[in-house]
């Protein structure tokens, strides 16, 4: 997802353009995508999961767009998140390994352990971008509702997402909707697309559903 890349500068540039590379680079994905389909199913995952909630909410939506797949969705300010303490406080990036002894996380501890997934280090004034974005959700008035089949995913462990507002964010404002969460007593931390060890199966299982409700719609 644009904005958290290769570089943190890259990343950090965002401070002065707002959220709106993220929802463009979005948009043309899927306009790319309905050139080869004659449907499509949007998925996203954390930020990309708020992102693809306000897409489909919104008058931009691609007429081929057809359901639509959130996993661990960013939908709404997270006061007690890692990330709110920080990004108005300190510099342009952040060491992991400096967040982990300070906040003692599961999700931050799987980010510091995959570096092939993730920077070793958050850029600071692009996740405040984030943390604006929550609050444009948080702001979305109920009127706003899209009939689309959409296939909410979340762990009930997660540390990273407000669990709350991804039920009552997606209860408000999705009319044909299925929302599971994966029990809290699994362990599983916000990073539902990595396979933690022991839970494969757990991983297994989340995406054969994501795959059949893919198929039916």
């Amino acid at each position: 997802m644009f904005g958290f890349g290769s570089t943190n500068k890259i990343a950090n540039g965002v401070e002065s353009w707002g959220i709106g590379p993220w929802r463009q680079s979005l948009k043309l994905a899927v306009s790319e995508v309905a050139k080869c389909f004659s449907s499509v199913t949007v998925i996203g995952f954390s930020l990309g999961g708020g992102l693809v909630a306000e897409y489909i909410l919104s008058k931009d939506l691609d007429s081929k767009v057809e359901s639509a797949v959130l996993l661990a969705p960013y939908l709404g300010t997270v006061e007690n998140s890692f990330l709110a303490p920080i990004v108005s406080a300190l510099g342009d990036t952040i060491d992991l390994d400096v967040v982990a002894k300070l906040a003692s996380k599961e999700d931050i501890k799987v980010l510091e352990s995959h570096p092939e997934a993730y920077n070793d280090a958050i850029p600071a004034k692009a996740a405040n971008q984030v943390v604006n974005f929550g609050k444009t959700l948080d702001n979305m008035k109920s009127s706003e509702k899209t009939d689309l089949p959409v296939k909410v995913i979340y762990s009930e462990a997660d540390k990273t997402v407000n669990l709350s507002k991804i039920d009552s964010f997606s209860r408000a404002h999705f009319n044909n909707l299925s929302i599971e969460s994966i029990e809290k007593q699994h362990k599983i931390p916000h990073q539902l697309l990595i396979k933690h060890p022991g839970k494969e199966q757990i991983y297994d299982d989340f995406v054969e559903d994501v795959k059949s409700f893919i198929g039916k719609h």
